[in-house]
C-alpha cells in the first residue's frame, strides 16, 4: 500500500517536477540558486538544507549550505 501512496504523490507532481526528480536520481550533485534576495529570504532559502554559511568576495555577499549531494546558494541584493 505504501508504494501506491508514493506513486500517487509522484503522479500529482508537474512534468517539470518529475523531470527534476529523475535528473536528481541520476546526477552526482545538484545546485539551486537564487539572486537579488534580502538577507532574511536568502537565509531562509539556504537553511532548507542545513545551517547557512555567510560568505563575501569583493562586492558579492551570499548564503550557502549543503547536504549530501545538494547545495543551495542565495546571493544578496
Amino acid at each position: 500500500m505504501n508504494k501506491r501512496i508514493k506513486k500517487k504523490k509522484f503522479n500529482q507532481l508537474t512534468e517539470e517536477e518529475r523531470t527534476v526528480i529523475k535528473l536528481f536520481r541520476e546526477c552526482d550533485g545538484v545546485s539551486f540558486s537564487k539572486y537579488n534576495e534580502s538577507i532574511e529570504s536568502a537565509r531562509q532559502f539556504t537553511s532548507i538544507l542545513n545551517q547557512p554559511k555567510l560568505s563575501e568576495s569583493e562586492n558579492t555577499i551570499w548564503f550557502s549550505s549543503e547536504k549530501s549531494k545538494v547545495s543551495a546558494t542565495a546571493f544578496l541584493k
